[in-house]
Parts: C-alpha cells; sequence; structure tokens
C-alpha cells in the first residue's frame, strides 16, 4: 500500500510538469545536517511572496526519499541522481513563477551534481550546535534510525561519518557520540561546498535565525537579490536549550569525538570556523 500511495503521488506531480512544460523556474536548496533547523528554515523562506515549497513546510515525498538514499549509500546510482535531477526541475516548473524551495537536507552530498545540472540554483546551508542536534536526535526515530540501520550502507560512509576504520569503534557509541561524528562530517561537507558553490551558497546558524531572525533573512534577501519580504514565524527560545538535555559525560565524549575525527580528516582550523566556529576548537 505505500508503495502505490509513493506511485501515487509521483504520478501527480509529474502531471503537474506536463501541464506545466512551458514553464521554466528556479530552485534554492536547504542543506544541512537532520535535526539542525531545516523545518524552521523553509517556515522562514516560504514566508515571502515568491517562494514555494508545494508543501506548506514538509519535505516533499517526491524527492526526499530518494536523496536520503543516495547520501546513505555515498551517491553511488548514477541513474537515481539523475532521475532526482528531472524530478527538480519538474517541480520547479510547477512551483514557476515563484522560487521553489526545497528542504531535503541529505541533498548537502548531491549539492554539486545540483549546481552543475540544474543552472540558477541557489543553496542555503544551515548548521546548529552539535549538543541541541545530539538530544533532538534522541528525540526523532527517523534520523537516530539510520544509526540502527548503519551495517546495512556502504563504508566508508561519509553521510554517517563513519571511516572504514571506525567499525569496531562505532558499535560502542552512545546516540550522542554518532550524532558527533554525523555532525562533524557534515561540517566537512559544508566546508568542501563552499569553493564548489561559490557565490550560490549561503550559511546561516540556527542560533542566529533565531536571536536575530530579521537580520538573517534581510541577509538572504541580498544573497538571493530579492526583496525583504520575509516574515519571522514565532520562535520557540526553548529550542536554543535542547543542549542542556545532555549529561556532561555526553558533551565531553562528543567534543573528543569531534576533536578525533577533526585530527584524523585533516581538517583545519581555518575552515572549521569559516562554516560553523561552534566549538574552540
Amino acid at each position: 500500500m505505500r508503495s502505490i500511495n509513493r506511485l501515487k503521488r509521483e504520478l501527480s506531480w509529474y502531471i503537474k510538469a506536463q501541464l506545466a512544460k512551458n514553464s521554466s523556474g528556479r530552485g534554492l536548496f536547504i542543506l544541512g545536517t537532520g535535526r539542525s533547523g531545516t523545518h524552521f528554515l523553509t517556515q522562514c523562506l516560504i514566508s515571502h511572496p515568491e517562494f514555494t515549497d508545494l508543501m506548506g513546510g514538509k519535505e516533499n515525498p517526491y524527492v526526499f526519499r530518494d536523496v536520503v538514499d543516495l547520501a546513505l549509500n555515498n551517491c553511488r546510482d548514477a541513474e537515481k541522481i539523475q532521475r532526482v535531477l528531472k524530478k527538480y526541475k519538474q517541480l520547479m516548473k510547477v512551483a514557476s513563477p515563484k522560487i521553489f524551495v526545497d528542504q531535503s537536507h541529505p541533498n548537502l552530498w548531491l549539492a554539486d551534481k545540483i549546481a552543475e545540472n540544474i543552472p540558477g540554483s541557489m543553496f542555503v546551508g544551515i548548521i546548529r550546535d552539535p549538543f541541541s542536534v545530539a538530544y533532538s536526535t534522541t528525540q526523532h526515530a527517523g534520523v537516530s534510525g539510520w544509526f540502527d540501520k548503519w551495517e546495512s550502507f556502504p563504508l566508508p560512509n561519509p553521510f554517517l561519518g563513519i571511516g572504514v576504520a571506525d567499525r569496531e569503534r562505532y558499535v560502542t557509541m552512545s546516540i550522542a557520540e554518532k550524532s558527533a561524528l554525523r555532525w562533524i562530517s557534515h561540517v566537512k561537507r559544508l566546508g568542501e561546498l563552499k569553493p564548489i558553490l561559490g557565490d550560490r551558497l549561503v550559511i546561516v546558524n540556527y542560533e542566529d535565525l533565531c536571536n536575530a531572525g530579521e537580520d538573517q533573512m534581510r541577509r538572504i534577501s541580498e544573497f538571493l537579490n530579492v526583496k525583504n519580504k520575509f516574515v519571522m514565524p514565532f520562535v520557540t527560545k526553548e529550542s536554543l536549550y535542547k543542549k542542556n538535555k545532555l549529561s556532561n559525560e555526553d558533551i565531553e565524549l562528543m567534543k573528543s569525538t569531534i576533536i578525533n575525527y577533526q585530527n584524523n580528516n585533516n581538517i583545519e582550523k581555518d575552515m572549521y570556523k569559516s562554516v560553523c566556529g561552534y566549538l574552540d576548537i
């Protein structure tokens, strides 16, 4: 039944795209790690009259599962990549004349392909402090479930942050440590994308978006060269303090995991700080 419903959704989007096939379209892709505020950023973006995600703030089922599967499997399926790119072009046509917003955050691993194949595509990376991400992950079965199934995915696995030599160590890690590994791997990926995407990528911090949202949305409007007609949704400041729900032991283990990853992967401090700068490492 789930497969049938998925096929119905895909057919629906395809028909809409065919009806709009004479339109062009633009795409804005949100990149990040799970539980980093991509939903909140989407709400901010689609408040603008010239933007739409076609889903009212939810991940688009037409593409999301394929994007996740590609990221978990090291983007090895060239045929599926081409299928995803085609779907995005269809969605952009459906959204036209508005700018299509996509919050499939694992596109962090496909952004270079999207940029190469979809002219005019733009990207917003969002990053949140690793401790809040870790706590939020423990409360989200979908994201934490990736950790449970890690042995079914290829190694090394940049999406999960697992290196070839990490198998034995990963088995004994807590969810907090696994979250730290995934988080720092995604920071590294953002750093790699900066020179590739150039002025097509802007990076915002979740905390800045919550504390100084109007300033951040003005920055994004300048980046996208649109009038600043964004309307900030209500901000629940409690989300800024989720990190306080972690134990001191988890925090120290996470710090150690992040530092070890940086050292083992030769991540320069300047690159790290240019992407986020959350920890003075």
